[in-house]
C-alpha cells in the first residue's frame, strides 16, 4: 500500500509540473498582462511618449522583457515559496485573494459531494437491487431528467418555485431559502444553511444524475457474479449480499469516476456562484477574465489542476483501500 501511494504520489507532482508549464504559457500567449495597465491609461489624459514610458516601466517591473522561459522559472520558483505575486488590477497579494474565496467554494463543493454521494448511491442501489421494478423505472426517468436539465436552468426554477413561489403564495415576509451571497449580516447557522441549500442543489443535481446510473449499473452487474451465488448460499440474507459484498465491489469503479466528476465541479462551480453571487473562486474567475489579470488567472488554474489531481490520487488509494489487486 505504501507503494502505491508513493507511485501515484510521485505521478501527481511530475503531472501538476506539466500542467503549471501549461497553464503558464497558455495565459502568456494569450493574454496580455499590461491589460490594466492600458486600459487605466486609456482612461486618463496621458501624453503618449509618457503612456509608453509608463508601459516600458511596467514590462520591466512584471518582467515581461526576460524570455519565457524565465518568467516562468522565476513564476515557479514563487509559487513554490508561497509567492504568487499581487493582481494586476487590485496589488494585493494573490495568494490571500485566493484563501479568502477558496474557503467558500471549498464549503459549497464539500456540501454539494456529501449530498451527491448518499443519494446517488441510494438511487443507485434501489434501483439495481430492483431492476425494471416500478421504483427502478421512476428514479431512471428522473436521472434523465436531470441529465438532460442545463444546471443554470434549474437553478433559476429553483429561484422561482423555491424561492418567489412560496413567498407569495404564503405572504411570507421572509423566503424559505435565499439565493443570493453567503449568509446575511446577522445570520447564524440557519441563515448559513438556507443560503447554501440552492447552491448545493444545483451543484450537486448532475453528478446524483451520472452517478446514480453509474451505481446502478455496477450493482446489476455484480449481482451475476459467482461471489454472489456462494454468499446466498451460505444463508446470508439479501440485505446482507447487498451492502457487505454487491455495494463495495460496486464502488470501487464508482471511487474513480466520482473522482473525476468531482474534479470537473471547479468548472461547474463557476456558472453556479454566478447565479447565487457566492463569493468563491468562479468570481475571482469570472473577475479575473473581465480584468485581464494574469497572475489570478494563473493562480485559479494552478488550484485548479491541483484540486483535480489531488481527487484522482485519493480515489487511486481508495481504489487500494477496496481493492487490493490495485496495490501491486
Amino acid at each position: 500500500m505504501v507503494r502505491l501511494v508513493a507511485r501515484r504520489t510521485a505521478w501527481s507532482v511530475l503531472v501538476l509540473f506539466a500542467a503549471s508549464t501549461l497553464c503558464f504559457v497558455i495565459v502568456r500567449v494569450t493574454t496580455d498582462p499590461l491589460t490594466v495597465t492600458r486600459a487605466s491609461l486609456n482612461r486618463g489624459d496621458v501624453d503618449p511618449e509618457a503612456a509608453a514610458r509608463l508601459l516600458a516601466d511596467e514590462r520591466d517591473r512584471l518582467g515581461l522583457h526576460r524570455p519565457l522561459a524565465a518568467q516562468y522559472g522565476h513564476w515557479l520558483a514563487g509559487v513554490a515559496h508561497g509567492d504568487w505575486g499581487e493582481s494586476l488590477e487590485s496589488h494585493r497579494p494573490v495568494a490571500a485573494d485566493v484563501r479568502s474565496r477558496l474557503w467558500n467554494t471549498v464549503q459549497l463543493i464539500a456540501f454539494g459531494i456529501v449530498l451527491a454521494v448518499a443519494v446517488a448511491i441510494l438511487v443507485g442501489v434501489v434501483s439495481g437491487a430492483r431492476q425494471y421494478s416500478a421504483a427502478d423505472h421512476a428514479l431512471s426517468g428522473l436521472s434523465f431528467v436531470a441529465l438532460s436539465m442545463p444546471s443554470f436552468w434549474f437553478a433559476l426554477m429553483a429561484i422561482e418555485v423555491l424561492i418567489y413561489f412560496p413567498r407569495h403564495a404564503l405572504h411570507l415576509d421572509h423566503p424559505l431559502l435565499y439565493s443570493v451571497g453567503l449568509h446575511s449580516p446577522s445570520g447564524g447557522l440557519l441563515d448559513y444553511a438556507r443560503h447554501l441549500a440552492l447552491p448545493v442543489m444545483t451543484l450537486s443535481l448532475p453528478l446524483v444524475a451520472a452517478w446514480s446510473r453509474y451505481i446502478r449499473a455496477s450493482m446489476i452487474d455484480a449481482l451475476s457474479a459467482p461471489y454472489v451465488q456462494a454468499a446466498t448460499a451460505k444463508g446470508l440474507s439479501r440485505r446482507q449480499v447487498l451492502l457487505g459484498h454487491v455495494l463495495r465491489n460496486a464502488l470501487i469503479p464508482f471511487t474513480t469516476v466520482s473522482a473525476v466528476g468531482i474534479g470537473q465541479l471547479f468548472g461547474g462551480v463557476i456558472v453556479t456562484e454566478a447565479i447565487f453571487s457566492w463569493p468563491g473562486m468562479g468570481q475571482l474567475l469570472l473577475q479575473a477574465l473581465s480584468d485581464g489579470d494574469t497572475n489570478m488567472l494563473l493562480a485559479w488554474l494552478m488550484v485548479a489542476a491541483t484540486f483535480a489531481l489531488g481527487l484522482n490520487l485519493l480515489a487511486d488509494i481508495l481504489n487500494g483501500v477496496l481493492d487490493p489487486r490495485a496495490r501491486s
